[in-house]
């Protein structure tokens, strides 16, 4: 299992993610999905947690006035409460350390 940046090649899996999560986490339909049709050019960076090309974890941050917004945190129900949305979380603060 490994944190890495976003590839094309993830595109499918990564809102199909997504999408699961926003539907079982709010009880509703996934809708104003539009940063995802570009994730490279809607975030300044976007990491996916793969577990042997399995998609199982997503952050993106975007820099907003100013300020770096983490956005799209989500982990597949069938591993959460396993720490990790912590593992995510680190990685994106150690980025932030070093970039902004």
């Amino acid at each position: 299992m490994k944190i890495r940046l976003y590839k094309d090649s993830d595109d499918e899996k990564v809102k199909q993610l997504i999408v699961e999560s926003i539907e079982d986490i709010f009880n509703t339909k996934a809708s104003d999905l539009e940063d995802l049709d570009n994730l490279k050019n809607n975030f300044e960076r976007f990491w996916v947690l793969d577990n042997k090309s399995e998609i199982i974890g997503t952050i993106g941050i975007k820099n907003e006035f100013g300020a770096v917004r983490i956005s799209r945190m989500y982990v597949k129900k069938s591993e959460r409460g396993k720490n990790l949305g912590k593992k995510l979380m680190k990685k994106v603060f150690a980025y932030c350390r070093k970039h902004h």
